[in-house]
């Protein structure tokens, strides 16, 4: 079968604005698409082939630059992975590689590559994460889209996950050949802002980090400083008695000892029953504006053995809020009692918001959104804190208006269609 193009027509995209488009709620509504972009709120992104088991990434610039970048696999059995550039307002940047997508990388043997990003960099260029193999790499591309270098580290598993404000990229990863003289293989990795290994972090650009497993997550602030989660186990050999560990870091990876206890806050998980932290509930983090952060993660519920969705809340001086929730955790409330986690965001309001899948006949995709102080859901958002899409929602950005940025699949011909929309917040 011949590739074809997934670009949605005139009529794919209406019934795409129609699937994604609230009718029963005014625009401008909290949480509603936002009329002035797009399409109604709404904007195909444009991809080379149909697409099978696409997932796509968004990130935007203080500038209102949007980047959004698809991983997916073709119909022939070969994987893509594509970047288009948007304008604030939702249209193509013409400005940005001529207004065309740009192939990251492309392998007839479906074997590759994961992606991380994207980053709108400060000069409005945009840095991609690329993982294949053993390989961990960022991709940096000018303001005008041509590719200006490629670096990166030899890691066993890693992502990318923030680019500093001076330009330097920082990721984790793990140690390939890990042994008994180096038995955290845990890893925080550093570029310069040219892409040759960031030596302030380590020789190589990597930094041995004192985790037993992870980490799985890392955000950096307004001021450098890096946030790690990861998991400590208290019987290594049995991986029994786990906690939930963040750290906060400089930007080289030095612990910031004003942070928590010595740099860091434990959180301990009982894995001898059905906690709301049993699987153990910590994977995604996320900075509201005052510094407090926030971790997501699936779990086993409290009231049942249904996998749920929790969020837990740190402030900014690294302690548990206890406000928040029931001491500092919420178990996510579904209308089916089980669900799953894709993606977090903080607003500008410091409230968390998240996009789920209640699990069902039929599952459906929804976006949630809690107060960042109490850890209810928000009443003023969608219908009572909660928002049912048509398309699953694979990951949420902030853009610099403070407006909901979401990436979203919706099944169309066999294959699927990637849209873009803004929702007002």
């Amino acid at each position: 079968m011949g590739a074809r193009r997934a670009l949605a027509s005139g009529i794919g995209l209406f019934v795409g604005v129609a699937l994604l488009a609230p009718t029963a709620r005014a625009a401008g509504t909290v949480g509603w698409l936002d009329p002035t972009f797009g399409t109604r709120g709404v904007v195909a992104v444009p991809t080379a082939a149909a697409m099978r088991s696409p997932f796509a990434l968004v990130g935007a610039g203080a500038s209102g630059r949007i980047a959004v970048i698809a991983t997916y696999t073709t119909s022939r059995g070969g994987s893509r992975q594509e970047l288009t550039v948007f304008t604030g307002t939702g249209r193509i940047d013409g400005s940005f590689h001529g207004g065309r997508l740009v192939a990251v990388s492309t392998d007839p043997s479906g074997e590759c590559c994961g992606v991380d990003g994207p980053f709108v960099t400060a000069d409005n260029g945009v840095d991609v994460g690329l993982v294949a193999y053993q390989d961990l790499g960022v991709v940096r591309y000018s303001p005008a889209g041509s590719r200006t270098w490629q670096g990166g580290w030899i890691v066993a598993a890693g992502s990318v996950n923030a680019v500093l404000a001076g330009g330097s990229p920082r990721g984790l990863g793990r140690n390939p050949s890990p042994d008994v003289s180096n038995p955290t293989p845990q890893w925080l990795l550093g570029l310069t802002p040219s892409g040759a290994p960031d030596t302030r972090v380590g020789p190589n650009g990597i930094r041995v980090l004192a985790m037993d497993s992870g980490p799985n997550g890392l955000v950096a602030d307004a001021l450098n400083r890096l946030y790690v989660l990861g998991n400590e186990y208290g019987n290594p050999l049995q991986l029994t008695d786990r906690s939930i560990v963040a750290s906060r870091l400089t930007s080289s990876g030095a612990l910031d000892t004003t942070y928590g206890v010595g740099g860091a806050v434990t959180i301990p998980v009982d894995d001898s029953d059905n906690s709301p932290v049993a699987r153990p509930g910590g994977g995604l983090i996320a900075l509201a504006p005052d510094g407090s952060l926030f971790i997501a993660g699936e779990a086993t519920s409290t009231t049942s053995t249904k996998g749920v969705v929790v969020v837990r809340k740190l402030d900014p001086s690294g302690a548990i809020d206890s406000a928040f929730g029931a001491g500092g955790l919420v178990e996510v409330p579904g209308a089916t009692g089980s669900s799953r986690l894709f993606s977090l965001a903080v607003d500008h309001g410091g409230n968390p918001i998240l996009s789920v899948l209640e699990r069902g006949s039929p599952s459906r995709p929804a976006l949630v959104r809690l107060d960042g102080a109490s850890g209810a859901l928000d009443p003023s958002f969608g219908d009572a804190g909660v928002i049912h899409v048509a398309g699953l929602v694979t990951d949420l950005a902030i853009d610099p208006s403070g407006r909901l940025l979401a990436v979203s699949r919706v099944a169309k011909d066999g294959a699927f269609v990637l849209y873009l929309s803004r929702r007002s917040i």
